[in-house]
């Protein structure tokens, strides 16, 4: 089978002008460096899990995966992790990992009983790191309320068809200099290979009283 990797540029660019770059400490253009990159694999992070495809995007793992909601009533967030690893093809779960955003972590460690009490220590527990014999991790690229399930080292196919690399560019008329990082990274999921669960949010009723 073929899979077809859909690609993105990114670009980060900072501009320093060398009256500022002359005044400032030698840490300065260290730390300009650092942001840009880190900018950079925020972006990718993003673009891995959200990408829309086409010609201008990479194709993110959540694009047309298994989907499963709750509500968080009726439907907790565990019962939907449980569906989610139910529903996923048996050959594909081996090595999966559970990603599920900051949110879903702190809601699970201070769910409580319906007499009030802790389900889970969270003075003991240091985060959650295993959902029965599944590995789990906190994505912080995961909106609030969802958790992607998959074995992205197997199923998630990247490609950097730019290496990372970042330039600096000289503006000598207009005395400054142009920071840039660059790279091009494509990216597509194999099929069926990813569940991604979202929370149902249901809006309010809004009534108005009529004298």
């Amino acid at each position: 089978a073929e899979l077809v990797l859909t690609s993105k540029e990114f670009s980060k660019t900072v501009r320093v002008t060398w009256k500022l770059e002359s005044m400032a400490v030698e840490e300065f253009i260290k730390y300009i460096v650092e942001e840009i990159g880190a900018d950079l694999r925020e972006e990718l992070g993003e673009e891995s899990i959200y990408g829309e495809g086409g010609t201008e995007h990479m194709t993110g793992a959540t694009k047309d995966a298994i989907a499963v909601e709750y509500d968080g009533t009726t439907t907790t967030v565990m019962d939907a992790i449980a569906a989610g690893l139910k529903s996923l093809p048996k050959r594909k779960r081996a090595g999966a990992i559970i990603y599920i955003s900051d949110d879903i972590e702190t809601d699970i460690l201070f769910a409580k009983d319906k007499n009030g009490a802790y389900l889970n220590s969270p003075l003991i527990l240091s985060g959650i790191t295993r959902i029965g014999p599944k590995q789990v991790k906190t994505d912080p690229f995961l909106k609030d309320g969802e958790f992607l399930i998959g074995n992205a080292k197997r199923y998630y196919r990247m490609n950097f068809n730019e290496p990372f690399s970042i330039t600096k560019d000289v503006l000598g008329r207009q005395r400054k200099n142009d920071y840039t990082g660059y790279t091009v990274v494509a990216g597509a999921p194999v099929p069926n290979s990813f569940v991604h669960g979202k929370k149902k949010y249901q809006q309010k009723k809004q009534t108005f009283k009529v004298s």
